[in-house]
This record gives C-alpha cells, structure tokens and sequence, in this order.
C-alpha cells in the first residue's frame, strides 16, 4: 500500500484512506480466527512510503465469482458457507468489538477445504464501551441497512446481521434482492421495498 496516497485520498471531509488503514491494522492485529483470514505480519516503517499486509493465501478465490460461475449455489453449501460468514461475525462482534461494515460475497474468499473466509477491515471499525452505534455511510450501495440509506444512526452489529442476509439472498438466489442503476436509486429501493 503506497502510504502517501492513502493520506491524500479524503472518504470523508475528515476521514482519509490511510486513517481507515491504520485503523484496519489495528484491527487485523486483534483477529484470530478459522473464519477470518489470518495475518501474520504487517510492514509499515514510517521511514517508508509503502506498507504491506502479510496473509494467509486462501486459493478457491472469492465467494463471488463462485456465485457468477455456478449461478445460484447448492443449498447445502449455502448453509455452510453462512455459517462460516456467522461464526466470523459473531467473533469480531461478542470477542473482538469489531464490526465490519462490508460484508459482501467479494470480501468472503474460500479455501481449499471449502470453508469461508472474511476479509477486508478496510472501512470496519470497533466498539466504544460496548457501543456499536455509528452514522457514517460507508460499505458497498446493495448491502446497506435501510437505516443507513436513511442517514440515521444505526447500530453496527445489525447491519452486518443484515448485509450477511443479503449475501446469504444472493448465494441462493444468484440475484440481489434491491437493484437499481444508480445509488439513490438503490437507497430508495432498500427504503421503501420489502
């Protein structure tokens, strides 16, 4: 990771990319789990303008090009696969205070012994005195919570809860359950539909 572009690259007017990255290290460091892809070791010198993340290679590659190859998955392995993705989260939720912010099928990878893997911490953050609520809108448009399309304060753990049902939609379904062309269009959509 090239540090000095992290640093010019503004997600909010007060939130740069490398903020989020050092907080995504801080939070790597924390996880250790069958469900989470392992990390064992990460470079940053701050005499260096790059950074690197050592981690465990998980070869099968993302849950999402499984979806795309084989269409809507077996129902067997859906099941397996979300109760991998559930065991992660409940980890980073009830051992390490993390909540994710990004679950999706791109940020799930598998191994050669077909189990499911989370990855990228990137725009996750952890709990405050046990609190998990927050407002910032970040995460991918087709798996936000309603209350974050909304702009409203939003409780952390529940909106992984909801964004691992989306995924858990699309394995079965091939499909996404709110589709639009374009993100208000998808906020809408997530607001006002079942």
């Amino acid at each position: 990771m090239n540090k000095d572009k992290l640093k010019r690259k503004f997600i909010t007017r007060q939130i740069t990319a490398y903020k989020l990255f050092e907080t995504e290290i801080s939070i790597l460091k924390k996880l250790d789990h069958p469900n989470i892809v392992q990390v064992f070791e990460i470079i940053n010198d701050p005499e260096y303008s790059k950074a690197h993340i050592v981690m465990e290679y998980v070869s099968e590659g993302s849950l999402y090009n499984l979806i795309k190859k084989d269409k809507a998955l077996p129902l067997e392995k859906c099941w397996k696969y979300f109760r991998n993705l559930v065991e992660g989260i409940e980890y980073c939720h009830e051992v390490a205070a993390v909540i994710h912010r990004d679950i999706k099928p791109e940020n799930l990878l598998i191994t050669k012994d077909d189990h499911v893997k989370l990855v990228d911490f990137g725009i996750s953050y952890m709990m405050s005195n046990g609190s998990d609520e927050d407002k910032l809108t970040l995460g991918s448009s087709y798996y936000l919570a309603p209350e974050i399309c909304k702009g409203e304060l939003y409780k952390g753990k529940q909106i992984d809860v909801w964004a691992a049902g989306i995924t858990l939609y699309q394995m079965v379904t091939n499909k996404l359950p709110f589709e639009d062309s374009s993100i208000p269009g998808i906020y809408r959509v997530i607001i006002n539909n079942e």
